[in-house]
Order: C-alpha cells, then structure tokens, then sequence
C-alpha cells in the first residue's frame, strides 16, 4: 500500500523563468539569490563551473572580470565547502533518502546523482580549475537534457542544449556523445526511445525527424522529410512507429520497414482522443499508449488507432494533481509516473488514476529534482547501481529522471519495498 505523504519543497520557485539568472544578472553574480535556491556548496560549485565553461564560449568574454567576481564568491563559500561533503557522488549508509518518508514503509530510494564525465575522474570541482587558470573544458557535461534512455549499465541522454546524445557508461566509468556530425547531426534532441531491435530513435524537434542510431551512435536512418511534423516524442513496435506530434497536436503511425505514412489521429481539443500541445508518451505493457496531454493538463491512454480507452488528472498545486505535467513512464503492474516541472515532483498513480506517493521536491539535495522533463523506467538492475541501495531494501526498478536546471542533471532511483536499515 502506498501513502501519499510529505511535504513539497519549494513549490512556489519558479523554475524556468528564475533558473537562467541563478548565477549571472547583467555580469555579475547574486549570491543571495544563489543560496535562497538551495543545494550543497559542492554541488553549487560545480554548477558555477558548467556555467563559466558556456560563458567563455561566447564571444567578447574575458577571462579576467569573471576570475575576479568568482574569487569573491569563492571566498564566500570555501568555509562552506570546509565542512561539508559532496553529496552528488554516492551515499553513505546512514544518509539514504527514502519516499515516503519514515515512519512510513519505504517504496522508493534515492541512489545517486550525475551531471558529467566529471562524476568519473578527479573531484575538484569546475570553480577551483578556473580560478586556477585551468583547462576549462577539460569535463564534457550534460547541459540541458530532457530525453532518456537506458540499456544495461549504460543511459542515453538527449542533451538539448548540445544537440548531442551524451552516453554514460557506468560501468567502465565512461562518459561519450554522439550525433553533432554527419548525416545523423542533430539540431534539437528531445526524446529517445530504444526500439525492440535495440536501435535508438531520436525525436528531432528543429530537425523534425526521428533519426535512427545504433547503441555506438552510427547513423542508420530517418523517418520524415523535414515538413510533416514537429515530434516532440516517439514509440516504436516490431511493425510500426509513432510520432508524437507536436505543432498538429495528433498522433502519426508509420510503416518501420518502408517509412510511409499508415494513419494519423488526434487534433487540438479537450474531448476524447483530442490534445493540446502533448509532450510525452509511451507504451504500457498492454499496448496502450499513455500520452501526457501538457495543456490540457492530463493523461489519455489510447490504443493504437486513437481512441481512448482511460484519461485522468487534474489541475493544481499539490501532489495528485497537475501543474505542468511532462515526463512519462508506466511500470509493468500499470503504475504510471508523471515528472512535473513546476511541482518539481515525480508522481506515481495507480492503473485508476488514482494518486498513491511522489519523489522528489524541488531543489539541489539528494532526492530532490529541479525542473524534472522526462522519466524512465529500467528493469535491468546493472551492478553499478546496486552499491548505492539500502540493506533490506529489495528493488524491483530503476528510476531515471532528467533535471534541466541545477547541477545535477540525472538523478536515479530504485522503486521497490521496505523496511530498509538506513
């Protein structure tokens, strides 16, 4: 039985306007605004070094105003950073975070945190290297990430800002991308989507196509010309592919094998099987398709012609309703997780509709999510993940989820059941 408790964290931050001036207004750095956000002075730190690395990529920027204003924070915080420990690179025992929270039986653990290939090699953070007058670009770092992916011990992320599929793989601690050259250059990757023969389809939405990569990122094709959609997302079946179609707010069904158009549904509207402005979707274990329908704040589960079998939600500002619904994934007993970006929450309802508990909470803490885009469901539990989990605690999944503000840019659970010995 799941409860829905706690309290939500920040619920009246803005995220998306606020979180572009967190460090910068107009040159210099508002320190007060910094710490009114939250998070870890670790983790500050290394999000005052991804920023400085995209700032001296512009033109006319010079390194010495910056170094000077940043020594000044740095001094500010280093007493911080003295005395506490950096919480984005693993947990101690004693320091797991649990959903719900005690005394209630946990369902859901947090495991860990990463943003770069940073996460993999030496610890000091971004700010240090450039005050020192270090290679500035020596950590290749998720920007602005929406989409995942995973496979095993390795996760795919459609970074936004990059236009880049960034690979993780934890298990030989390696940190690539793929996607910015060639035929299979990527202009603004949402979404992506592993097929069943293991082929990562990849939802364009400057581009407006869905490009075909294998697990090594090697172009393999495209589906579109370019003008018949803007995809925000994508799922694919042994025989067919759907195209979440975002400018129409319809849904488009190709042929996989000959990329012809088969049939289209769905148009702007709040009736049954209508949407506005659909985000997200994916396929359940009985083949509906669950889409979240962002504007009309809701999710439809539809079967593959478009007519709709189940809708729910509601609007609103506290847990079981929607705020601004994105992130999609439905686990195999029909739980569906929704990531919401203003709540900035994950939160899961039963096959009914009906709320059961949530994660997350916005901020920079371990467990808690900043502007959450999309979610991910993996069932195969890799090795590298599993010395993160609590004794006693018996995980089912993994839980993937994107944050496109804060230094951490992916943040992993495991949904599974208690009493764990934290």
């Amino acid at each position: 039985m799941f409860f829905l408790t706690g309290t939500l964290v920040g619920l009246s931050r803005t995220s998306e306007e606020s979180g572009s001036n967190i460090l910068f207004s107009s040159g210099v750095v508002d320190v007060a605004k910094l710490f009114q956000s939250g998070g870890t002075c670790t983790a500050w730190v290394k999000y005052f070094g991804q920023l400085l690395r995209c700032q001296m990529r512009k033109k006319h920027t010079t390194i010495g105003p910056f170094r000077s204003v940043l020594g000044v924070v740095l001094a500010i915080i280093v007493g911080c950073l003295g005395c506490s420990g950096d919480k984005t690179t693993g947990l101690k025992p004693e320091q797991h975070v649990f959903f719900p929270s005690p005394p209630e039986i946990p369902r859901v653990q947090f495991l860990h945190n990463f943003h770069s290939s940073e996460d993999f090699a030496s610890k000091r953070s971004g700010l240090a290297e450039f005050i020192a007058g270090e290679e500035i670009d020596k950590y290749k770092t998720i920007s602005k990430p929406y989409g995942i992916a995973v496979s095993g011990g390795k996760v795919f992320v459609a970074d936004t800002t990059s236009a880049s599929i960034a690979v993780i793989d934890f298990a030989e601690q390696s940190f690539e991308t793929f996607g910015q050259t060639g035929p299979g250059a990527l202009r603004k990757p949402i979404n992506v989507r592993f097929g069943p023969s293991g082929k990562l389809y990849v939802a364009d939405t400057l581009r407006n196509q869905i490009v075909v990569f294998d697990t090594d990122g090697n172009y393999i094709t495209e589906y579109g010309t370019g003008k018949e959609f803007k995809p925000a997302d994508v799922v694919v079946t042994e025989e067919e592919l759907f195209v979440l179609d975002i400018a129409s707010h319809s849904i488009h069904v190709y042929d996989l094998q000959t990329h012809q158009l088969k049939r289209s549904f769905g148009k702007r509207g709040k009736g049954f099987g209508e949407f506005n402005y659909p985000t997200n979707m994916v396929m359940d274990a009985q083949e509906f398709i669950n889409v979240c329908d962002s504007m009309n704040l809701r999710v439809q589960r539809i079967d593959r012609n478009g007519k709709t079998s189940f809708l729910f939600g509601k609007p609103g500002v506290t847990p079981g309703h929607f705020s601004r619904p994105r992130g999609i994934a439905v686990d195999r007993d029909g739980i569906t997780y929704i990531a919401d970006a203003r709540l900035g929450i994950v939160q899961l309802f039963d096959p009914e509709g009906k709320a059961l508990m949530y994660l997350g909470g916005t901020g920079t803490e371990d467990g808690q999510l900043y502007l959450p885009a999309q979610v991910v469901i993996s069932y195969d539990i890799a090795e590298p993940f599993r010395k993160y989990i609590a004794p006693n605690f018996e995980p089912e999944y993994l839980v993937f989820v994107t944050n496109q503000l804060g230094p951490n840019k992916v943040s992993i659970f495991a949904f599974g059941k208690g009493p764990a010995s934290a």
